[in-house]
């Protein structure tokens, strides 16, 4: 993983002088489902289209799970469960709806195994 220097304030106290933190740099490549599907195959008897239907299929049952509270917990991979913020709050109860639910998200915490398979990670100074 490459990172650069930056100079960034104390995100606490903005009157502390500011400090130099590493900072991650993205590559602009992504893995496609295609190349995952490769990948995928090669490991197991499964073709790289009986993959991409898994890999669709999942992708599909996620947001169902996850719409109705439920977490969704990939045992070596992590959990993922919806939240949301809300636009205002209300002085009695009988006031909260629905409608004051302002961004949904998507929270992710990884699990032990991939925390620990992270741990490999290089870091690379890139200027």
């Amino acid at each position: 993983m490459n990172y650069t220097i930056a100079l960034r304030p104390n995100p606490i106290d903005k009157e502390a002088a500011p400090k130099y933190y590493a900072t991650p740099v993205w590559s602009e490549a992504q893995c496609s489902t295609d190349e995952l599907a490769d990948e995928i195959s090669l490991a197991t008897s499964l073709t790289p289209a009986d993959v991409k239907a898994c890999i669709a299929c999942f992708m599909q049952s996620i947001p169902r799970h996850l719409m109705r509270g439920e977490a969704v917990n990939c045992e070596t991979f992590g959990i993922f469960r919806l939240s949301f913020s809300v636009k205002q709050g209300h002085e009695n109860a009988e006031d909260v709806t629905g409608k004051d639910v302002d961004k949904i998200r998507v929270l992710f915490r990884p699990s032990t195994r991939l925390k620990e398979q992270l741990k490999a990670t290089k870091f690379i100074q890139r200027s």
